[in-house]
């Protein structure tokens, strides 16, 4: 029992302890987790993709902002692009439904919640036409894939 439940020993099997007690005994160790988790991939961005993005804009002569826009995102999406490939691979039917459900799904994370974080944290929009011209692009994109499917 219990398959597909994050901690199945706290909601499957009868306990001493309530489901709001274990999120009181559990969350310190979760919180320290969470902290371990970003340091350690703070420390290997600083250490191992730094430096790689660092040579790759100037053996192509990108200006530092190009370099991190471009191939930031390159490395940021790899994970999606070989899960998008899995994905139809192993499932050449239907896969590609997942597939583009999950990136769909990526992207709309990455502009809602990241853009809206970033811009609380900016205190504010600085360039509103990137903005709409990004949303816009999207809206796009949504569509024709959604238009694509049902057919």
């Amino acid at each position: 029992g219990g398959d597909g439940i994050l901690l199945p020993f706290m909601f499957c099997t009868p306990n001493f302890l309530t489901s709001f007690q274990w999120l009181l005994l559990l969350s310190p160790l979760l919180l320290l987790a969470l902290t371990l988790l970003f340091r350690l991939l703070g420390s290997t961005a600083e250490e191992y993709f730094s430096p790689s993005l660092e040579m790759f804009s100037i053996q192509l002569g990108l200006p530092p902002r190009f370099a991190g826009v471009s191939l930031l995102a390159l490395g940021n999406g790899a994970a999606d692009v070989s899960a998008t490939m899995n994905a139809i691979s192993s499932d050449p039917e239907n896969g590609y439904k997942m597939s583009l459900g999950a990136l769909t799904g990526a992207a709309m994370f990455i502009t809602t919640v990241v853009a809206g974080s970033v811009v609380l944290a900016n205190g504010g929009m600085v360039c509103r036409g990137a903005l709409v011209r990004d949303v816009a692009a999207l809206g796009v994109t949504v569509l024709i894939v959604a238009g694509n499917l049902r057919k």
